[in-house]
């Protein structure tokens, strides 16, 4: 009665398939990667499931669940009627070059041809809404894309490196995009957005969502060696720090201490939830700018710096929470007490247990860098 999604993925002698009457469940494209597949038999009367040409449907939905990656021919028109594209259903078909999708169609599935790298051009109908994850991801020779009118939602990593991909131009119903959708396109050197658009803006080729005011996408292929982010914008996504050659493993180690550091002020020192989120900030603030200061000028490769600002977050945040992954020795111990002479003072500014150690780290981040 059901086939799960990816059931015969890479079944490179697959040559043929018959579905039974009785299937009434089938997930995303089960036969995706089967090279020598050239065709999907059902029968014309299956209550649930149809083929036409070889490519399986279903007929409730009317929507196009599996090409054959062995299919003859290098093109390919999804019939009038087809309302949906179903994740991955045309996935790695290295031989299609180019595919019209007819009027009427309004969603194209995750993954729906990612890897089809020999794909050049997609006719995309101005009934389309949305685009999901990684739809058209690595498809290497894809040149240009023409997003119609009427489209509102892009997913996550879209068009992820299509690599020959040199513009874009987003229509004004786009209201959506998700986690950078040109990542990785190494021709794309601008973005083109209306001015008028009601939600993007594009500067300097750069794009940006109006309200919350976020670089969304920094093309890849945009010329240049050096960017500077305009005045007045809050945010800059994750994606974009990845995409310049940067990594920071710090960010969920912050997010960590500065949350227990805001429900200590709130509930231990008697400070409103208010004031204790905005020092929270200063404090997220400070370690970005401890980043920033180590791997711009003090030029500490970016990997070593947010990883030690990583553990100097969790250990703050252990000091705040008293949560020890293991009980340290007393400073008069006979074993182990040298450990918390060097590294823990007894009090410093008031502060019991002050982590000298934290500052030690610092200072030997510097030496390496100087030396």
């Amino acid at each position: 009665t059901s086939i799960g999604d990816s059931a015969f993925i890479g079944c490179d002698s697959l040559t043929t398939v018959t579905l039974p009457d009785g299937l009434t469940s089938i997930g995303a494209n089960p036969f995706s990667s089967c090279y020598s597949l050239a065709k999907i038999d059902v029968s014309p009367d299956h209550p649930v499931f149809a083929q036409i040409d070889g490519v399986l449907y279903e007929k409730a939905t009317k929507a196009l669940i599996c090409y054959p990656a062995g299919k003859a021919g290098d093109s390919f028109a999804v019939p009038n009627g087809i309302l949906s594209i179903g994740e991955s259903a045309f996935s790695v078909c290295s031989s299609l070059t180019s595919v019209t999708l007819p009027d009427g169609l309004t969603s194209i599935g995750d993954y729906a041809f990612s890897v089809c790298f020999s794909l050049t051009s997609v006719t995309l109908p101005g009934s389309l809404n949305s685009i999901g994850d990684c739809a058209f991801s690595d498809c290497g020779s894809l040149t240009s894309v023409t997003l119609p009118d009427g489209l509102t939602s892009i997913g996550d990593y879209a068009f992820d490196s299509c690599d020959s991909l040199t513009s874009v131009t987003l229509p004004d119903s786009l209201t959506s995009i998700g986690t950078n959708p040109f990542f990785n396109c190494d021709s794309l050197a601008k973005i083109d957005v209306s001015p008028d658009h009601p939600v993007f803006e594009q500067i300097d080729g750069a794009l940006y969502e109006k309200k919350s005011k976020t670089l969304i996408c920094y093309p890849a292929g945009k010329e240049g060696d050096s960017f500077a982010v305009p005045d007045g914008i809050l945010a800059i996504g994750e994606t974009f720090v990845i995409m310049t050659g940067g990594i920071d493993l710090s960010v969920s180690a912050v997010c960590g201490f500065t949350g227990c550091f805001v429900s200590y002020l709130n509930a231990n020192a008697g400070m409103s939830a208010g004031v204790a989120i905005l020092l929270g900030l200063i404090v997220a603030l400070i370690v970005g700018l401890i980043n920033g200061v180590l791997t711009a000028i003090v030029d500490i490769p970016d990997f070593i710096a947010t990883l030690g600002t990583q553990m100097m977050s969790m250990g703050f945040g252990s000091i705040i929470t008293k949560v020890q992954s293991q009980t340290w020795p007393t400073a008069t111990a006979e074993v182990g007490g040298w450990f918390k002479k060097v590294f823990i003072r007894a009090e410093l500014f008031g502060i019991k247990g002050f982590p000298v150690g934290a500052f030690w780290l610092i200072g030997f981040f510097i030496i390496a860098a100087l030396i």
